[in-house]
């Protein structure tokens, strides 16, 4: 069929990776990393390290914890911290004790935090206090009310109990973490086993919010036997094996990070290689010291630590993964010549689908470099026009997507559940993509609106509807601008009420305070009215033109 592509047409030959994983959940493929590998590292960052054996322990005791707070199976438990030894021990036992984790992710600020917490009718919350100046559960508490009686936060009625990492400001209401895990001792590990048995390959095991261009995040349902054959076949292309030392500068919130990290080390029992802050040389400091092996993340990423090492040994990384961007041609061959790394990857992949395509092994630079590269095995991928007919090869048109990554559902929105996935089971992506003749899948064009600041989605609806709980706004409008340093950052357009005032740069600062940094403006332009186009819509086109135009005479 012309414009559509499957893993069993573009997979490399036979290889022993394409069978299913063995383990149905994701605590029984811990169990058996434990199992096998007992002493081998499994988490390093900063501050210390951990084996399979101890990460198996503290997760039961997290679990056991867990139940005896009145977690039941399939009840939500939110995770609200960086990256750091205790994120993927909670996680584990949140997974466990049948419950479904909501990561949250640091950038994130209260308002955004309690919509989360609010939607999902989250039972338990995990989080530290306060990191570089946020002071979380304080903006939380401004976002959901004090503490009452026997919860934590006043507008938030199903969150039973919060657990503080660590110490720190606005813990009223809240549990210490030693508080918390002391109540382990009432759960014993027979009661555990049974509720660990108990959990199906289908159920669900988490919820990852990503926006949607209406402004209101979406959260994705996903389950423990979708995510552990999809990153399975991920992993098993790429070689990753427990010899590997895995460096993750992505939030464990997001999906690279807790999917295309945690879940994979389960299976492939690799050392993960925790960044907490990004900044370039102690991040490249860090992957000399721990000899990194594996490395994942957008080409800029690279182009920062490679800037950085100028002068110095050069890492020994034989992976680098970078994802769903076409890779600069100088960027590969530096990488080969200064790095001598020897795989080069590209994919594609979204929250609703996880992974999608990949390049291989095999593939020359060029296929690397200008494509996602083809389904993975299970999975099948079409072009569509408007009318929802194949396109010829080398024509763009909307990605749609079947396998077994698709996602359970939206949470709670069947509607938008149906919208996006067909009775037939295709997903449609919102992305404009090509397929070659050779079945090579590469990414045109951004879902409409959406831009990419730092390597992390930003969708304007959303910031505008954020914005819009600035008390002196009206109207707002966010458009994207070139940026060498992030690739591109926002620039919000806003009318004020009537008869107020706003300084441009106080919104700005309000912003950094009200959302996560990456989504936050970083100019603002305050105008009487936003310009319509002949739809009556926002004339995006103009301002994208006016933002350039003043990004340029200030440069």
């Amino acid at each position: 069929m012309p414009g559509a592509a499957t893993g069993g047409d573009w997979s490399e030959p036979h290889q022993p990776w394409t069978a299913s994983p063995q383990w149905a959940t994701l605590p029984a493929a811990l169990a058996d990393a434990v199992a096998t590998l007992p002493e081998a590292p499994a988490v390093i960052s900063r501050e210390g390290r951990r084996t399979f054996a101890e990460l198996g322990a503290r997760s039961e005791r997290v679990a056991r914890a867990l139940m005896a707070s009145g977690v039941t199976a399939g009840d939500r438990v939110a995770l609200w911290a960086e990256n750091r030894l205790e994120w993927p021990a909670i996680c584990l036992g949140i997974w466990r004790s049948g419950a479904i984790i909501v990561p949250i992710n640091t950038r994130l600020k209260g308002l955004e935090a309690a919509d989360m917490l609010r939607r999902t009718r989250a039972r338990l919350l995990f989080v530290l206090p306060s990191l570089l100046g946020n002071d979380y559960l304080t903006l939380l508490h401004e976002a959901a009310g004090p503490a009452v009686a026997e919860r934590p936060f006043r507008d938030l009625p199903h969150l039973q109990a919060a657990v503080a990492i660590e110490p720190g400001p606005g813990t009223e209401g809240c549990l210490s973490y030693d508080e918390f895990l002391a109540g382990a001792d009432q759960v014993s590990t027979e009661d555990l086993a049974a509720r660990e048995g108990a959990i199906g390959a289908d159920d669900p095991a988490e919820i990852l919010f990503t926006s949607g261009t209406t402004g209101a995040p979406k959260g994705v349902l996903l389950g423990h036997q979708q995510l552990l054959r999809n990153y399975w076949d991920w992993s098993g292309i790429n070689g990753l094996n427990h010899h590997d030392r895995s460096l993750l500068t992505s939030p464990y919130s997001h999906g690279p990070g807790i999917n295309g990290n945690l879940v994979t080390s389960l299976m492939r029992r690799f050392a993960s290689v925790l960044v907490d802050v990004f900044d370039p040389e102690s991040t490249l400091e860090l992957v000399r010291q721990e000899k990194v092996t594996v490395m994942l993340g957008p080409a800029n990423l690279y182009a920062r630590l490679m800037a950085a090492a100028e002068g110095g040994p050069a890492p020994e990384l034989r992976l680098a993964l970078v994802g769903m961007a076409s890779i600069p041609p100088d960027l590969t061959a530096r990488l080969r010549s200064e790095w001598s790394v020897q795989t080069l990857c590209n994919s594609y992949g979204a929250i609703e689908s996880s992974v999608v395509t990949m390049t291989r092994p095999s593939d020359s630079d060029s296929v690397v470099e200008t494509s996602s590269g083809r389904p993975l095995p299970g999975v099948e991928v079409r072009v569509v026009d408007g009318d929802g007919a194949d396109q010829p090869p080398n024509t763009p048109g909307e990605l749609l997507i079947r396998s077994q990554g698709v996602m359970l559902g939206y949470w709670e929105a069947p509607e938008q559940t149906a919208a996006a996935v067909d009775d037939d089971g295709w997903f449609a992506s919102g992305d404009i993509a090509t397929l070659d003749d050779d079945g090579n899948v590469a990414i045109v064009d951004r879902k409409k609106e959406v831009f990419m600041v730092g390597g992390f989605n930003v969708y304007p609806a959303e910031v505008e509807s954020l914005l819009l709980h600035h008390p002196d706004l009206a109207h707002a409008a966010v458009v994207p601008v070139a940026d060498e340093r992030s690739g591109e950052v926002g620039v919000a357009f806003v009318v004020p009420l009537t008869d107020h005032a706003v300084d441009p740069d106080e919104v700005v600062t309000w912003a950094r305070r009200s959302m996560a940094n990456y989504k936050a403006p970083r100019r603002v332009v305050v105008l009487d009215e936003l310009p319509l186009a002949p739809t009556g819509k926002t004339d995006r086109t103009l301002l994208k033109q006016q933002a350039a135009e003043l990004v340029a005479s200030h440069a």
